[in-house]
């Protein structure tokens, strides 16, 4: 069964390598020397989650657990008129498996029922634009490279006649 927990200290080894095997193809990394490579993972984890936690101070750091075993994160903010999903990751032996799929559309549910709009950023080039548009989020904008998108009641209005 998929659990949510609030993330702790403890975490922080199982983060790092989520998102080593997450961030590494979409940094580009396999033709760097091992040492530069690990470096620079590092440098960048460093910066998403001390960016997280400046930028995000009251969003909820959540850890996605299978049974007892982590498999992924979601970081999310709360606001009364939206629910803005900051990061998803799931481990790359879960996916495939309609985890982050099904978690989303828990949040889109929660939202819906609260009268809220689902927002979230999606990088151009690498991120799963096409999986946002079948849960119907719909692109709002582009900036610094990241696609705005949000689904909204009216969009799951829409979706459910389709």
């Amino acid at each position: 069964m998929i659990k949510l927990r609030t993330q702790t200290h403890s975490d922080q080894t199982f983060l790092f390598k989520l998102f080593t095997e997450t961030r590494t193809k979409k940094l580009q990394l396999k033709t760097l020397p091992d040492e530069i490579a690990s470096t620079i993972i590092k440098q960048q984890f460093h910066a998403q989650t001390t960016g997280y936690q400046t930028d995000y101070p009251d969003a909820e750091f959540l850890i996605v657990e299978l049974g007892d075993q982590p498999i992924g994160r979601l970081v999310i903010l709360e606001r009364p008129e939206t629910s803005h999903i900051i990061d998803i990751a799931i481990s790359e032996e879960k996916q495939g498996q309609a985890i982050g799929s099904n978690l989303i559309k828990s949040i889109i549910e929660k939202s819906t029922k609260e009268q809220k709009t689902v927002t979230l950023n999606v990088d151009e080039l690498t991120g799963p634009v096409a999986l946002y548009e079948r849960l119907g989020f719909k692109k709002m904008g582009i900036t610094a490279g990241s696609i705005n998108m949000q689904h909204s009641v009216s969009n799951r209005s829409h979706q459910e006649i389709i």
